[in-house]
């Protein structure tokens, strides 16, 4: 069955407590599984015409909210949706400390957080951050990261020897609620990320951020195939895949021109998400985003009354 989620905005002009509160607490009470938050640290100031500008204008995304504290905000104002990363660059963090944070959370939370990881793509934020040597190595240090939250997690006596970090004789704790630890969605849509996902990974979830193919359900399920791919590559049940797709969703009044798959009159997203569920989409985490809060809310209310009952 197809779930859905929402997109909380943590950064930009309608990014403060009370908005993330009111979706959050929306999202929970309209029956929507999850919710996610967004991650970066600082957003290096370029020039427009630059190929890693990150918005038309920079100052847009004022008021960035650290993801982990926003995941610890929006718990404790909720009691049963889901409390996600979509997604938080590993590669910006110590493993261990970033563990014991996510362990913390899952436990305050009720076992409700879940992990979406990404290995950053922003040369001049790692530069930034006084980690430019951790560009290169990124996609590695992502995996490494992954496997030693699976050890601090599961294990009584964790010890772990790998390419950047080496330890034994600790003791790790709280461990998760969730016996084998806040589940592992791995954001990408490239080769690595497959692997990554085939190896590592429990929920397969890319963005259209920069992907333009996935704003269609056919190329989603073209992509989604070659994860199927990295799959059985490694002997694992294709079966077994979930795939999560944060995508923006619009629905438009009746007789509008339709945008996109899943902007549009109504009866147009209920065909797109159709869509998408066709081609082996397990989890939409639906991003409404405006330029007004009570319209980003009543798309949110309109999208659960009058496209998810005709879409699960």
């Amino acid at each position: 069955m197809l779930e859905f989620g929402v997109s909380i905005e943590n950064r930009g002009p309608l990014c403060n407590p009370e908005n993330i509160a009111r979706v959050a607490q929306g999202a929970e009470a309209l029956g929507y599984a999850f919710v996610t938050v967004s991650d970066h640290v600082v957003l290096p100031r370029m020039p427009a015409d630059n190929p890693g500008h990150f918005a038309k204008d920079w100052r847009d995304n004022i008021d960035f909210m650290d993801p982990l504290l926003s995941i610890m905000y929006v718990a404790g104002l909720t009691r049963r949706v889901r409390i996600g990363t979509s997604v938080l660059i590993l590669p910006y963090r110590p493993p261990l400390p970033t563990a014991k944070a996510l362990a913390t959370l899952d436990v305050f939370s009720g076992g409700r957080v879940f992990l979406g990881v990404g290995t950053g793509w922003w040369r001049e934020e790692f530069e930034a951050l006084g980690i430019a040597d951790h560009y290169a190595s990124r996609a590695d240090r992502t995996d490494e990261h992954i496997r030693i939250f699976r050890t601090l997690w599961t294990e009584p006596n964790p010890r772990f020897a790998g390419r950047f970090n080496r330890f034994e004789d600790i003791e790790f704790s709280p461990k998760p609620v969730q016996p084998a630890g806040p589940p592992i969605w791995v954001g990408g849509n490239n080769p690595r990320a497959y692997r990554r996902m085939a190896e590592l990974g429990d929920v397969w979830h890319p963005s259209t951020s920069g992907q333009p193919m996935l704003m269609e359900p056919q190329g989603f399920g073209a992509c989604r195939r070659k994860v199927v791919a990295a799959f059985e590559k490694v002997g694992r049940d294709p079966a077994t895949l979930r795939s999560a797709l944060r995508r923006s969703v619009q629905l438009l009044p009746p007789g509008s021109e339709p945008r996109d798959a899943l902007a549009g009159p109504v009866e147009h997203v209920i065909a797109g998400v159709r869509a998408y569920r066709d081609q082996g989409l397990t989890h939409l985490a639906a991003l409404f985003t405006t330029k007004d809060i009570d319209e980003s809310v009543e798309q949110m209310e309109r999208f659960a009354a009058e496209v998810i009952p005709h879409c699960r």
